[in-house]
């Protein structure tokens, strides 16, 4: 980017931003990474087991209110994601009814 700056006989360039806007995939990503992050810590400091489907895992979460809104936000965020990289007309074949 050049800017043209009055004082000066010469453009000035400005650098480049360090940090660009994230793409809607990466802001997806971001959230799932954080938010699963942060599940995962209160599991394992509340002696919790994590999510699997071994034999012995659990049925269900014990969650606290503002847990459950981020396991939530990850269930969404993790949908859209799929959706926006199964592209429409994929996603429009795998979800048609027959």
């Amino acid at each position: 980017m050049t800017l043209i700056i009055s004082n000066y006989k010469q453009p000035h360039k400005f650098p480049t931003p360090l940090f660009k806007t994230m793409t809607r995939i990466q802001e997806l990503a971001s959230i799932i990474y954080t938010k699963t992050n942060h599940l995962d810590q209160f599991l394992v400091s509340h002696g919790q087991r994590t999510p699997s489907f071994d034999i012995d895992g659990p049925d269900a979460l014990d969650l606290p209110t503002d847990l459950q809104a981020s396991r939530d936000q990850i269930i969404d965020a993790t949908t859209e994601l799929r959706e926006l990289l199964q592209g429409p007309k994929e996603l429009l074949l795998n979800n048609s009814v027959s």
